[in-house]
This record gives structure tokens, sequence and C-alpha cells, in this order.
């Protein structure tokens, strides 16, 4: 034996209640009921490292649970280039060690160059920090 029962909101609810999702919870109402869940509830937002070896899918994870959750996804190249941008000591630190790095990497690449090799170009070097300074980036 089933029965189909169908049941309908009362007529005195729907007047005395300001329904944010009437036709129910779906891909669109879902962010509103996550935000007014968190703040209601005094959730605040959520902090996550999310690390690995290269090429493990750091980034397409990252950028998911970023959609999913709405957390901010700051990369360390984000934060390289916050830390570029700082007009102080620090800021000029970096700035210098980037300049080291390039004039070595330069230099290394003028030893191994070929005659038909194209001329080495600073804007497009990207050398790695080290990881001090990438761990002093994180703390700031």
């Amino acid at each position: 034996m089933t029965a189909d029962v169908k049941l309908e909101t009362s007529q005195e609810l729907k007047d005395c209640f300001k329904w944010r999702c009437c036709s129910g919870i779906n891909i669109n109402t879902m962010p509103m009921l996550n935000q007014e869940f968190n703040h209601y509830r005094g959730l605040f937002p959520l902090k996550v490292f999310v690390t690995g070896p290269p090429v493990s899918g750091k980034t397409y994870f990252a950028n998911k649970l970023s959609d999913e959750y709405g957390i901010p996804h700051i990369t360390v190249e984000d934060m390289i280039d916050m830390g570029k941008n700082l007009k102080n000591e620090y800021g000029d630190n970096i700035r210098a060690k980037i300049e080291e790095l390039k004039d070595a990497e330069q230099e290394n690449y003028e030893k191994t160059r070929k005659k038909k090799d194209p001329d080495f170009d600073r804007e497009t070097c990207n050398p790695r920090l080290p990881d001090e300074m990438i761990e002093d980036l994180v703390k700031t």
C-alpha cells in the first residue's frame, strides 16, 4: 500500500513568514543559506593550507574549496607580489633578492648559451625565492 501525499503551506504561514526559499533549497539559494547560517551561528571563515608536490592538484582543489565555501584563494605568487609592492625595508629586501637571483640566472644562462639561443629576458625570468623568505611572507 502506498500513499501519495502532497503537503502545501497554509495561507496563514505564507502571510506571517518571509519565505526566502519558496521553491526549496537549490543551487541558487545554497550560498545565501550558507552565509546566513555562518552569520547567525558566529562562524567565521576557515583558513585552509593546501600543500603537496608539484602537479599534484593543489591549485585545482584550492579553487574547488574556494568556490564551494567562499574561502579566498591566495597563492604564493600573490604573496610575493604583495611583498614586492611593500614600500618599506622588507619590500626593499624582497626586490633586492629577486634582482640578485635574476643576475645569477642570467649568469648561468650566458655560460650555457648557444649562438642560436635568444637573449636572456629579465622580464620573463621568475626566480624562486628562498624558503625562509616565503615563510616570512606567510607569517606577515
